[in-house]
C-alpha cells in the first residue's frame, strides 16, 4: 500500500506548523479487513504531511479494542507522532492526560473529548475520554499545575450533516472558556460548521474565546459532495515575555476539497485533498475536469458565507511546482 496522493497538495500547508493536529477517524491494527482500520504506510504519509498530534476520542475507537488500540499506539510512536484522547486504562490516561506540548518556548496543553451515543462492547476494555464535565474540569485543573501556557479542547461532537452547533455544543463550549480553556474545536459532522466569538468571564475579568464548532473532512471517506469539504485552522499563538500571558495571534481557515480522480488512470480511484482556492485560480491540478473545478469553487464559496464574518481566509503560493519541491523534499 502507498498513500503519497492523498495529501501531497497540502502537505506543504501542513509542515508550516509547528504543531499540527488531526483527528483520526481510524487505526493502525494490522487488519486491513476491519472497517476500523487502516495499512501503517498511512502513518507514514501523516508524518510525511506534517501531521505530529493526533487526537483519538472518536466513534471509530469506541470499536476497536485494547489490542488494537496498543498497536495503533506503537505505529504512531515509530513515527514520532503523539496521541491523546483514548488509553488502554487508566494507568497509561494518568501519565498522559492532559497532553502537554513544548514548541519554541511554549507549554500547550491538548484535551480531547468524545460524545458516544452508542459504543461497542468491544471497547470496554480501554478508555476513551468522555465529554463529561467532571473530567474536562479535572483535566483542566492539571493542565494549570503543568504549567500550560495554553489549553485546547478538542471534542468529536454533533451529528452528521449537522450544519449548526446545537445549543448544548454552544454551552459546553462557554463552560470550557470560564474554566480557563484559549480555543475550542470540534469535528465529526463531516460538513463545516460556523465558527463563533463566544463572550464569557475569566478570573472576573472580561474575555473573549474562539470556538470552531467542526472542521469538516481532511480525507473524507465518501464522494458524496457535502462530505468533501473542510477547512483547515492556521493560527498563530503570541506570548507577553513580560507577563507569560498568551493570546490568540492571527489566524484564518483554507478550505479544502477532496477530488476523487477516476480519469488519470483507467480503471482507478485516486483521492487528493486539494485546496479550494489553488484549484480555483488554476495552480493545482491544472488537469482537473471543469466540473470539479466549479465543485471546489462552489464549496469554497459556501465555506466563506459561513466563516468569513469571524475569520479571514488564507491563501498560500500553492502550485505544482511548490508541491513538487516539497515532495522531493
Amino acid at each position: 500500500y502507498e498513500f503519497t496522493n492523498e495529501l501531497r497538495f497540502v502537505q506543504p500547508i501542513l509542515n508550516l506548523g509547528d504543531i499540527t493536529i488531526a483527528n483520526l477517524k481510524t487505526s493502525f491494527a494490522g487488519d486491513v479487513a476491519s472497517p476500523y482500520s487502516s495499512p501503517d504506510e498511512l502513518a507514514l504519509a501523516l508524518k510525511y504531511s506534517g501531521i505530529n498530534t493526533l487526537v483519538y476520542a472518536n466513534s471509530n475507537a469506541a470499536n476497536i479494542d485494547k489490542s488494537m488500540l496498543q498497536r495503533t499506539q506503537q505505529i504512531l510512536g515509530s513515527m514520532d507522532i503523539v496521541s491523546t484522547g483514548a488509553f488502554t486504562g487508566n494507568v497509561q490516561r494518568n501519565g498522559n492526560c492532559p497532553l502537554i506540548v513544548y514548541r519554541k518556548g511554549f507549554r500547550i496543553a491538548i484535551l480531547n473529548y468524545a460524545i458516544l451515543a452508542n459504543r461497542s462492547a468491544v471497547s470496554n476494555d480501554i478508555v476513551i475520554n468522555a465529554a463529561d464535565k467532571n473530567n474536562i474540569e479535572r483535566d483542566i485543573r492539571a493542565a494549570r499545575m503543568q504549567n500550560a501556557d495554553f489549553i485546547i479542547t478538542y471534542f468529536d461532537w454533533g451529528s452528521n450533516m449537522q450544519d449548526i452547533p446545537s445549543y448544548s455544543q454552544q454551552n459546553l463550549a462557554r463552560w470550557c472558556f470560564e474554566q480557563g480553556v484559549g480555543l475550542v474545536v470540534g469535528t465529526h459532522p463531516n460538513t463545516v460548521q460556523p465558527m463563533e466569538f463566544i463572550e464569557y468571564y475569566y478570573h472576573a475579568q472580561p474575555q473573549t474565546g474562539l470556538a470552531v464548532y467542526s472542521l469538516g473532512n481532511l480525507i473524507s471517506g465518501s464522494n458524496d459532495l457535502r462530505n468533501c469539504n473542510g477547512i483547515i485552522l492556521d493560527m498563530e499563538l503570541k506570548k507577553n515575555n513580560f507577563t507569560g500571558k498568551v493570546s490568540l495571534g492571527d489566524y484564518g481557515f483554507i478550505p479544502i476539497w477532496n477530488y476523487y480522480d477516476t480519469t488519470s488512470v483507467k480503471g482507478k480511484s485516486n483521492l487528493f485533498a486539494l485546496p479550494s482556492a489553488a484549484v480555483q485560480n488554476g495552480d493545482v491540478f491544472k488537469n482537473i475536469p471543469y466540473i470539479e473545478q466549479r465543485r471546489a469553487a462552489n464549496s469554497a464559496f459556501e465555506i466563506r458565507k459561513a466563516l468569513g464574518t469571524h475569520s479571514d481566509e488564507i491563501q498560500y503560493n500553492v502550485s505544482d511546482h511548490v508541491v513538487n519541491n516539497v515532495d522531493e523534499t
